[in-house]
């Protein structure tokens, strides 16, 4: 029996929620990952949606806080805290991820090459590739000025108002032919349940991501980062469901899964609902987009892989009509 392929595009958060229940299931798979949150600190290059899929994939990654490895030490932290007030905290073994990294680009190595070699480093179940080697960065416009990603929501915790939100670099940014080649040979890609603007599109604004997806043969399926009929559980949860509604927000979106489903219904065959967000399934199925249901907040391992497992049997088992293909 063949393995099947699996392509994920995710950014950090949502993302290695999900591939947390994906990682345990007998599949061959590569995570395409945003790195429009990237930044630098001590002149270091952090990439904070690439870490957290590597720690997740490596059973690792510390959820209750919503980044970096669990169970780390500060050390470093606080004792450069004395000398300079620190905003983005990093633990000491997160430290040696961006050491590494860093010292791998500044001789010539690309960040595809890089991440690749961090992946299997920490023993990762998945390969992960970013985006892009080319530098994309988020910029939100606010009332205060120009902020990057980290910038507003960290040291100014998402307060500013936002006037509008632009992927700088995106324009010139270019695909990965490895990338590209994850999206057109997987036997399914699934869109993670992350930001669709923070996360998400700008993975799609990419040169070569959209066409590449839109002209798959096998099926793709986006999972929905967001449930409107259940309050979050964790304060990590509940912080990034804020952030993800301010970000929809400021570009006229309504915070809902019908939204989410419109921004990628030219590429998806498949969403996946909440059970308790049943509402929306007859709207988006009048899109031509198939729904399938299942417990996108299931906190326990089992029930966070059954849940995983739904999707994949619904989604390897569709079969695009000849309409549908064209």
């Amino acid at each position: 029996m063949n393995i099947p392929k699996v392509t994920v595009l995710c950014g950090g958060y949502g993302g290695a929620r999900f591939v947390d229940g994906l990682k345990h299931l007998k599949l061959s798979g590569t995570c395409i990952v945003n790195t429009a949150d990237d930044f630098t600190k001590f002149r270091l290059k952090v990439c904070p949606d690439i870490d957290s899929v590597i720690y997740s994939l490596a059973s690792r990654f510390d959820e209750d806080r919503g980044y970096g490895i669990k169970n780390d030490t500060f050390r470093f932290d606080r004792a450069l805290s004395y000398l300079i007030p620190q905003w983005f905290h990093i633990g000491d073994k997160d430290l040696h991820t961006h050491l590494y990294r860093t010292y791998k680009l500044r001789r010539s190595k690309s960040l595809t090459l890089v991440t690749e070699s961090l992946a299997k480093k920490y023993h990762s179940a998945f390969s992960v590739l970013p985006m892009s080697n080319n530098e994309v960065k988020t910029v939100i416009t606010t009332e205060m000025g120009d902020m990057g990603f980290q910038e507003f929501i960290v040291k100014n915790q998402a307060k500013p108002k936002i006037l509008s939100i632009a992927y700088r670099g995106v324009l010139e940014a270019k695909a990965e032919q490895r990338a590209l080649d994850c999206v057109n040979m997987a036997d399914l890609v699934i869109i993670g349940p992350s930001s669709p603007i923070a996360s998400i599109l700008p993975i799609l604004s990419v040169e070569g991501i959209r066409p590449a997806l839109k002209g798959r043969m096998g099926p793709t399926v986006a999972i929905s980062p967001i449930i409107v009929n259940k309050e979050p559980v964790t304060l990590a949860q509940k912080h990034r469901a804020d952030l993800r509604a301010k970000f929809m927000n400021a570009i006229g979106l309504d915070h809902s899964p019908l939204e989410v489903a419109k921004l990628y219904r030219d590429f998806i065959d498949i969403f996946v609902l909440d059970f308790l967000d049943s509402e929306f399934k007859d709207e988006i199925e009048a899109l031509g987009i198939k729904v399938v249901q299942s417990d996108l907040l299931a906190e326990s391992g089992q029930v966070r892989i059954a849940a995983t497992n739904v999707i994949l049997d619904s989604a390897l088992s569709f079969k695009k009509t000849k309409t549908e293909v064209t």
